[in-house]
């Protein structure tokens, strides 16, 4: 009886481990970290105002998501003594060495690997019918507001860019967008806009061209 009392604490001893390591693995991946959504303000664009201020337009898929990176966005100190010593104010220029003089924000982003279908607008110029890619040109790298720290998980406004996702995205010079009203999830050929406005991908393909 004794021994049979021994075999059963043993394999609850092996069980409770077993529940342990798994959880542990449950918390240490994305599974169970907790999530918040990135917060962002952007001008209030139409289409019409994004095709003209975005660098880039693709249509494109998503081919996969890269690491999460983390960047310092330096900014003056507000101390007005800084200010008011120097000459002009619009002229003053900041010495980022110097700490007394600047501060930092840190912004994550994910890099977001996006193989293009249809290139619409490429550095800023109209790439129409006949534009011919060059092959760095066939990938486009969007750099994803948020991502995964240790301990977080920060997702977009919108939802995050999985593999395999097709997507119309607008861009500037270094692949940022400004927020969900510049990344256009496409669905079944269908796309909305972020009034709700229903397109098909090719109508809205064409639509860009006649805005840029």
């Amino acid at each position: 009886m004794k021994r049979n009392k021994k075999v059963t604490y043993t394999l609850f001893t092996i069980s409770f481990l077993g529940i342990s390591i798994l959880s542990g693995f449950l918390v240490a991946s994305s599974i169970f970290k907790p999530t918040i959504e990135y917060s962002a303000t952007y001008p209030n664009y139409t289409l019409d105002e994004l095709s003209k201020v975005a660098d880039n337009i693709v249509y494109g898929k998503v081919e996969a998501r890269g690491e999460t990176v983390s960047e310092k966005i330096y900014l003056p100190k507000t101390n007005n003594e800084l200010i008011s010593n120097s000459s002009e104010q619009s002229s003053y220029n900041l010495d980022f060495t110097k700490q007394e003089e600047v501060t930092y924000v840190e912004d994550l982003y994910t890099d977001i690997s996006v193989k293009i279908i249809t290139p619409i607008k490429m550095d800023g110029k109209i790439a129409g019918a006949g534009y011919r890619m060059t092959m760095e040109e066939q990938t486009i790298l969007y750099k994803e507001e948020g991502g995964e720290t240790e301990n977080l998980r920060i997702v977009p406004d919108g939802g995050e860019l999985n593999e395999g996702d097709e997507v119309i995205l607008f861009t500037n010079h270094v692949g940022k967008s400004w927020g969900p009203q510049s990344v256009l999830k496409v669905i079944d050929g269908a796309v909305y806009d972020k009034n709700g406005t229903k397109y098909n991908v090719e109508e809205l393909i064409s639509r860009l061209n006649d805005d840029i």
